[in-house]
């Protein structure tokens, strides 16, 4: 059963107002489905967003591992927080905590984080859903567009298998987020 939902996104402020917008809603929808969510620690960006929209929920849980000393408070609540030393014990700490992955849009960090898990599983070291989330339309440069082209070309250029592929899950809506939670 899962409790706990590691959410891999973007830092940046630059992103689209939707994916800010999408950031808290996930936070929002994870905390009030009583999962807690865990995250990369950060106040700006999707990070940010997501972190409100849990904050939002009275009984939302968020674990915040950052690589800085990191004290998150919104309104009257404080959230629990590790410090990692570097980037990889931070990842292994998000990974330990997390019973699933879902990965929103995000830079370098992001796919850096998702690619890792996915490796995981590949060397069958652990076995947790992952999950690509993106609610905005499916237009040219949407990220679950973007992502699914990039699977594509590496599966065509015989780099990855359809095996390794079919290890990531796509949702487009609370719903079925929710339905593959429920199921795994």
């Amino acid at each position: 059963m899962i409790k706990s939902v590691a959410v891999f996104c973007s830092a940046s402020n630059n992103v689209a107002i939707e994916y800010m917008n999408m950031a808290y809603s996930i936070g929002n929808f994870l905390a009030r489905n009583e999962y807690n969510v865990v995250y990369g620690g950060g106040e700006v960006g999707l990070m940010g967003a997501l972190a409100r929209g849990v904050a939002g929920v009275d009984e939302g849980l968020l674990s915040g591992v950052s690589v800085e000393c990191l004290e998150v408070e919104a309104g009257s609540k404080k959230f629990a927080k590790v410090t990692a030393h570097n980037m990889s014990k931070r990842k292994r700490l998000m990974s330990q905590q997390a019973d699933a992955y879902v990965i929103l849009p995000g830079g370098f960090g992001t796919l850096d984080e998702m690619f890792e898990v996915l490796t995981l599983q590949q060397l069958n070291v652990e076995a947790k859903p992952i999950i690509i989330y993106d609610e905005v339309p499916l237009v040219t440069h949407s990220f679950v567009k973007v992502m699914r082209d990039l699977l594509d070309g590496l599966e065509k250029l015989r780099v990855i298998k359809e095996t390794d592929v079919k290890r990531i899950q796509f949702a487009y809506n609370d719903t079925q987020l929710l339905e593959i939670l429920r199921k795994s």
